[in-house]
This record gives structure tokens, sequence and C-alpha cells, in this order.
């Protein structure tokens, strides 16, 4: 991994920190903060007395959606600007943040008011790598630099791409946990219903790569799939059919956590036996798996990926770090099954 070059380093301050929502009754979103980041402006103005001058950089962030796993990883961004702005550092971070709530024209327009705002750096979370280029191609073209913030875009213009998540390693990882399942259980085979997110989202379709190219063909049925969105309710709903459709199913294999916990639901409720494995490490996962509901996840260490996205965007925003990529993915993700699991709760 490529050791990042460091932007911390001089005295005491807090920030005025705005979270910026995109607005249903058509208001740009850039016009009017929404005040979810809780708490941090009474922070930042009791800071700022006395502070002396210093150079304010200004933080843009959109964000693809508000899943457990991205809320997590949005909850650590904040902390990390809040911990960075208390800290001896040099500079004063602003930022405005967006939510697409994956969808494509909704980040375009996103990206479109922050450019308004004038940002020293744009951050984005492609909600697809093919329809979100626009919303990268309009950073370019205003002039500000963009970061590709872990969700491998199409477009080959960024000023640098920040890449956080193995997407195909996170399917092996499943892949692993069932290979080994199936050699201390010889007698068994497996029937496997897999979800993903949103249709057309090409990192999920590489998640399910890395789990069906490493699975044991010969053990291993994939029997349907479908797009459940990233909904919980959605892949419930759809687990409820396979059962009748597919009576033989006896594994869920998801692309999120909320989707196969959703799942997981629909076999409980039948008093249907399952083994189930997501992605993400998300809060409900865990206490499935600790409850021996739910058989492994994938989870991203997002508590890594906020802080070093924050370095890394102080980093662009500042011309300190140039290099165009920024890669952490070795770091980034861990299997947690029954024999782990403690100590991730």
């Amino acid at each position: 991994m490529k050791t990042m070059k460091k932007v911390l380093t001089i005295a005491v301050i807090a920030i005025m920190a705005f979270s910026l929502f995109a607005c249903s009754s058509g208001t740009p979103a850039a016009e009017e903060p929404s005040g979810e980041a809780t708490g941090t402006e009474e922070t930042a103005s009791a800071g700022a007395e006395g502070a002396g001058e210093k150079e304010t950089l200004t933080i843009g962030f959109s964000w693809r959606s508000l899943d457990e796993g991205m809320t997590v990883w949005w909850d650590g961004t904040e902390a990390a600007i809040n911990e960075y702005n208390e800290g001896d550092n040099p500079y004063t971070i602003e930022y405005f943040f967006t939510n697409a709530e994956s969808g494509v024209d909704k980040q375009i327009s996103d990206v479109e008011s922050l450019i308004v705002r004038e940002p020293d750096v744009i951050c984005i979370q492609a909600v697809d790598a093919n329809g979100s280029v626009p919303a990268y191609e309009a950073c370019v073209e205003a002039g500000i630099p963009v970061i590709d913030f872990g969700y491998n875009v199409n477009y080959d213009q960024c000023t640098t791409v920040y890449k956080t998540i193995d997407h195909y390693k996170a399917g092996e990882l499943q892949a692993e946990w069932v290979n080994d399942y199936l050699e201390e259980n010889p007698d068994e085979t497996l029937q496997v219903g897999y979800i993903l997110g949103l249709a057309g989202v090409e990192d999920m379709t590489v998640r399910m790569n890395g789990f069906v190219e490493n699975v044991n063909p010969d053990r291993v049925e994939v029997v349907a799939t479908k797009n459940c969105d990233f909904q919980a309710s959605l892949a419930q709903s759809t687990a409820e059919d396979w059962m009748q459709a597919f009576p033989e199913m006896n594994a869920i294999v998801a692309c999120n956590d909320e989707m196969c916990v959703g799942a997981l639901q629909a076999f409980k409720s039948a008093g249907a036996p399952v083994i189930a494995l997501g992605l993400d490490g998300g809060a409900s996962a865990l206490q499935e798996i600790s409850e021996g509901n739910m058989a492994a996840t994938v989870a991203f260490d997002f508590e890594v990926m906020a802080t070093e996205g924050v370095n890394l965007a102080i980093g662009v925003a500042s011309g300190e770090y140039t290099d165009p990529v920024f890669d952490i993915t070795q770091s980034a993700a861990v299997l947690i099954d029954a024999s782990n699991v403690q100590e991730y709760l």
C-alpha cells in the first residue's frame, strides 16, 4: 500500500461543518444545509475564537447511499474530520455532504450543487461505474480536483483514485468460507440463491464473480440470482418466493449484509435451515452471527477507510498529495464468522 504523505502538523481548531442533502422539493442541495451533522456547528463556533489565521480547506462528499455500511463509513468520516479539527493541524476543514440514495441522476445533480460551493476537492462514491461519469466530468470541467472515492468509476481523468475495497476479493473470501465448510461436511452440497444490489452496479457483479469463480463447482450450484436494490424487505420477499420455487435451496449469499439479513428472516420465519453469508460487517449481521443464525460476513474496516479517506482528501485539497492512486485494499477486508465475531461486537 502506498504510504500517504502526512498533512497533519500545527494548532488546535474546530470548524463550521455543514451537511448538505438534495431536497425532494426540488430546492438545489447547495442552497440549504440540512443540519444532519448534529452538533458540529456549535463545536466549530466555540473553537474558532482566537485560533489565529489558518487556511480553510473545503471538501465536498457525494455519497452513493446511506445503507448500513455506508452510514458507518460516513459516521467515521465525520468523526475523522472532527478529530482533525480538534488536533494540532494546519488547516480548518469545512465540508458539504450529499446522499445520492443509489440514484445516478440524483448523484449528478448533487455534484452540480457541490460544484457551486467551489470546494477544494470533491470525493465521489460512484453509484454506477458508467452512469456516474458525468458527475466526475463536471468536476474536471469546473477545475475542481475529484477523487474516485472507492467505487471504481470508468473514468480516467480523476485527480486521484482511492482504492478501498477489492470487491472480487470480498466475494472470494465468501467462497473460501463455503469451501472450508464443505471440507468439514463432505456429504453436503449447497443450492445457492445469490442476491445482488442495484442492476448495473458493476462492483456488485464483481463481488458475485469473486464468489462464483472460486467456490467448489462440484458441490455448489447457484440456482437463482436477483437484484434486490440493497433493500432488506425486497430480499426477504425474494427469499420467500425462492423457497417456493426452489425447495432444495439451502444457502443464501448476498453482496451486502442488509439484504442477507432480510433474506435470512424469511428462512427463519419458515423454520427452514439456511447457510447465509453477507458482506459489509454490519451490526445486524454481526448479531445474527453471534446468535448462530448467520454463517459469515466479510467486513470492511470503515474506520480505516474513513480516516485514510479524510487524510487523502486533505492532501489532494492542499496540493500535498499528487499520486494518481491511493490503495488501502490490503488492509480493508476481514472475514467474520462464529470463530471471531465477539472481537467485532
